[in-house]
């Protein structure tokens, strides 16, 4: 273990993992213009699907007659939409959870998804996905605001240039997988799992992990898998260890400006060859607004996260701007901070909740409607 050298080839990569983080926010923006070309799609299975040459009851018909940079509405419903293979560039919008968190709330559901060639480039945005995302060889990816309740969420190989953002990872009993590949940023998001190890995050180039929380049952075993060559940043490991299975499936990992609070083993960097930290809070309570003394029975199932759960930070606490950039550490600060006192952010689209128009209306005349919606 050792402190970063700042004219050292660790703190060069540093520096451009920060250099990428501008241009993929512009990447992020290119599809909101809109294609000149661009065909808006919906899927529909609620049974209640206007007629149209672009309304599927299937998110798979969609795709199939999709061209590249379409956009795809994802129609919340009780249903999933099933697994579903990718094979050109989308943008994947659905509502998330409704506004209300009343009972009965419907998702933009989806079981699983397979990237295939033709699809680099793809967006997801306001999805409850309940199983897994994989991918090979397929950059320019886009997951933000979307909720994954599969102990697998990502199985990826030689991926370039994804982003993943603002999204939820919950599953109470681990989440695993796969993640491997460069210029990778998983920023923002909420990590949920339990004791037992099982993701693994290998690194080829620059692999970017920054303002994320991932919390654990306190003092369990729950840590990563394998570990080579990521950068942690700004990051808070509540209950969750920041270390691998084995010392040995550790190694060229970077950790400076994170915060560690009832772990088995709360010690950054951790013990690995060529791993390296600084400027890190060992074993201090983040504070955040509301949190349970235990995890036991919170399960949020497929609706919300219990409400006693908030992530911003107090006054008092230790990671109050004490971010690498001045920010807040976890969800709340860095580039990409999670929507205004709301984990529950879904897309970032105004919701239409009602619709009015006039009572009678004359062949040839002209109709008024008013219409009222909520920002999200």
């Amino acid at each position: 273990m050792t402190n970063i050298n700042p004219y050292s080839a660790k703190m060069q990569a540093l520096r451009r993992a920060f250099a990428l983080i501008p241009a993929l926010a512009l990447a992020l923006l290119a599809w909101a213009g809109f294609a000149d070309a661009q065909t808006i799609r919906v899927a529909d299975n609620t049974g209640r699907a206007p007629q149209g040459n672009h309304v599927y009851t299937t998110l798979q018909e969609a795709l199939d007659d999709s061209d590249p940079d379409d956009v795809i509405h994802l129609v919340p419903s009780a249903t999933e939409y099933g697994f579903v293979i990718i094979h050109t560039k989308v943008n994947i919008l659905g509502l998330g959870l409704s506004v209300s968190r009343s009972e009965g709330a419907r998702w933009s559901q989806l079981s699983g998804v397979v990237l295939e060639a033709g699809s680099d480039g793809t967006t997801f945005s306001g999805l409850l996905i309940g199983g897994t995302i994989s991918a090979r060889n397929i950059k320019d990816v886009t997951v933000e605001r979307c909720w994954s309740s599969s102990n697998t969420p990502f199985e990826l190989m030689d991926a370039d240039n994804w982003i993943i953002k603002n999204n939820i990872f919950w599953y109470e009993g681990g989440v695993g997988g796969n993640i491997h590949g460069s210029n990778l940023i998983f920023t923002n998001n909420i990590w949920r799992k339990e004791a037992s190890e099982g993701l693994t995050i290998t690194s080829t180039g620059t692999l970017l992990v920054k303002n994320n929380v991932f919390i654990a049952e306190p003092n369990s075993s729950g840590k990563f898998n394998k570990l080579v060559d990521v950068l942690f940043i700004n990051n808070i490991f509540y209950g969750w260890q920041p270390t691998s299975k084995f010392t040995s499936f550790s190694s060229g990992d970077i950790f400076t400006n994170n915060l560690t609070y009832l772990t088995e083993n709360s010690d950054l960097p951790p013990d690995g060859e060529r791993n390296s930290g600084a400027n890190n809070l060992i074993g201090q309570n983040p504070r955040f607004e509301d949190f349970p003394a235990t995890l036991a029975g919170k399960h949020p199932g497929r609706t919300q996260i219990p409400a006693e759960f908030d992530f911003r930070l107090k006054d008092t606490s230790p990671g109050k701007n004490y971010g690498i950039d001045g920010s807040d550490i976890g969800v709340y600060g860095g580039d990409f901070p999670f929507p205004d006192q709301s984990i529950l952010s879904i897309t970032n689209f105004p919701f239409i909740s009602e619709i009015n128009t006039s009572g009678v209306v004359l062949e040839g005349g002209d109709i008024t409607v008013t219409v009222k919606a909520k920002g999200n």
